[in-house]
């Protein structure tokens, strides 16, 4: 994955687009279609599904050329480079309810005497 930016501060944009101007440029991402190769999007034709409590996730987008659905991957980096660019994004939580097995347990561990060592 790539990210291609504007060389104009984000003042200079702003004003330049308001001013009727033509030469705003957007972020490019630069990702790949298993089927037509490198495509560019701009941030609103992806989207980013956080995984809970992990900082990682995977990114969606239609390739503009065939059309099809992607979903990759996305470790750390990736995810701060699009979270930067403006890449809307959804913490998906997965875990599911906690279970009357992890309570016993937990409650069990409260019962030892070295409960409050273990939180060091």
């Amino acid at each position: 994955m790539v990210i291609q930016g504007s060389p104009n501060p984000p003042d200079t944009c702003v004003e330049q687009f308001a001013s009727g101007g033509s030469t705003h440029e957007m972020t490019t991402i630069r990702t790949t279609c298993p089927l037509c190769g490198d495509v560019e999007l701009v941030p609103g034709e992806l989207a980013l599904e956080l995984t809970a409590m992990n900082g990682t996730g995977t990114y969606v987008f239609s390739c503009p050329d065939c059309g099809d659905r992607q979903r990759r991957p996305a470790n750390h980096r990736v995810v701060a480079i699009l979270l930067a660019t403006g890449v809307a994004y959804e913490v998906k939580d997965d875990r599911g309810p906690i279970t009357e097995s992890e309570i016993a347990r937990f409650s069990a561990d409260l019962d030892r005497a070295d409960w409050a060592e273990q939180l060091r």
